[in-house]
């Protein structure tokens, strides 16, 4: 018998995430796939406006052009035999919206708490955070980023709310059990132990052909300037396309000179530079190989992006890079902290490049590295399998028959930021 699946996403399916969120091993292994595009429900800011070229046979996408037409999708949800969800619960009426209609739809529904990263439970628990708390919270409140209706909806039983917990909740590391406070999460729902979905991406080129170390230094890129969050919301950004490029293109050029390493960068993959190769000094940019390139360099540079966890993977040293003006932004000081907590690293200032410390770029702290990967990436008693497969081993122990995926074709290395 054919299993119907549906994905629920607030974003608009690219070919990163349909082989990221496991639609491509739902149709190899036959699955009936419809994905309901709700971004103009939950996230109307954050509409891509971008052309996709990508085509995907064997699935149905359902674009939902606002709220009202969204009750057109519960046809679609109640033929499916397991609905993954990638829609965050945390207070919002609009992702309300949604939720109910699963709790309408009456079939068993998985979120996903796998990619945990370092500062997203920072103050909780710890009397040595409360100050920095505070502050915080004072400064989103100034940057109305605290909406009372939101935070209220947020600690509501989710019954009350005419929402139903979901049946599934995969985790990652073990800070994912904290992250997944961000689900209506119930005594019933049954928790999976997987990896972050990175660790697949780590997996593939790990047990793919060995490779030589090259004299390169991977920059990951944050997209910094042109970031859409910022724009849509209405925030003052951290910093400026003027302020940032010049400077970083100066730190590149001594890390080349005193490492002897050239600098490549691993491009944001929302990001396009075609039109601006001088950003980054002419150096090579590349797409969606990031862990590759990792797996070959030998030094890492980056922010806070999550894609550091490529770099404490590969047990590669990790440079981390601000100005004043990025890490003081209210967004951004508590996730610096805590990075740089979790590696054992310290943050390199670069507003004057020429006088940014240097040394001792090529180390990293290994027993850092080893409590990283337990927190953030994998619990050491997780399985070491593929991330799909261990969820439709879960499933199907629960009575949602999905055939293992461990016959089925690796993806090519690298195919993934």
């Amino acid at each position: 018998m054919t299993v119907r699946v549906a994905y629920v996403i607030e974003n608009q399916l690219d070919r990163r995430d349909y082989e990221r969120n496991g639609v491509s091993a739902m149709v190899a292994l036959g699955a009936e796939v419809d994905v309901i595009d709700v971004t103009r429900v939950t996230r109307p800011h954050f509409v891509e406006t971008r052309t996709l070229t990508d085509s995907f046979p064997g699935i149905t996408i359902h674009t939902v052009a606002g709220p009202g037409a969204l009750g057109a999708q519960l046809a679609n949800l109640r033929r499916a035999d397991i609905v993954f969800v990638y829609v965050g619960f945390t207070g919002s009426p609009r992702a309300l919206t949604i939720y109910r209609l699963l709790a309408k739809a009456g079939r068993p529904y998985c979120v996903f708490a796998t990619n945990a990263y370092p500062g997203h439970t920072r103050h909780a628990g710890d009397i040595r955070k409360i100050g920095s708390r505070v502050r915080n919270i004072a400064e989103r409140l100034l940057a109305g980023q605290i909406d009372p209706v939101r935070s209220i909806l947020f600690r509501l039983p989710p019954q009350v709310l005419g929402v139903v917990p979901p049946a599934f909740i995969v985790h990652g590391g073990r800070g994912s059990h904290a992250a997944g406070r961000m689900y209506p999460v119930g005594p019933q729902t049954r928790r999976i132990h997987a990896h972050s979905q990175d660790y697949d991406i780590f997996r593939r080129e790990r047990d793919a052909a060995p490779v030589e170390a090259e004299p390169l230094a991977v920059f990951i890129d944050e997209n910094m300037g042109f970031q859409r969050d910022f724009q849509d919301l209405g925030l003052e950004p951290p910093t400026t396309v003027e302020a940032y490029y010049p400077r970083l293109r100066r730190l590149f050029d001594r890390i080349e000179a005193e490492t002897g390493l050239t600098v490549v960068i691993a491009a944001n993959p929302r990001s396009d530079y075609s039109s601006m190769p001088e950003l980054f000094g002419h150096r090579r940019i590349e797409y969606g190989v990031t862990a590759r390139l990792i797996a070959r360099s030998r030094l890492v540079i980056g922010h806070r992006s999550t894609a550091i966890g490529f770099a404490v993977m590969f047990r590669r040293p990790m440079a981390m890079l601000a100005t004043d003006s990025i890490y003081r932004h209210f967004v951004n000081t508590p996730v610096y902290d805590s990075f740089r907590e979790a590696l054992g690293t310290h943050i390199r200032f670069f507003d004057d490049p020429e006088s940014t410390d240097l040394a001792d770029l090529e180390r990293f702290d290994a027993a850092a590295y080893d409590r990283y990967m337990a927190e953030y990436v994998k619990m050491p008693d997780s399985p070491d399998a593929p991330f799909w497969d261990i969820i439709a081993t879960e499933l199907s122990r629960a009575g949602i028959a999905l055939p293992s995926l461990a016959s089925l074709p690796s993806p090519k290395p690298g195919i993934m930021p």
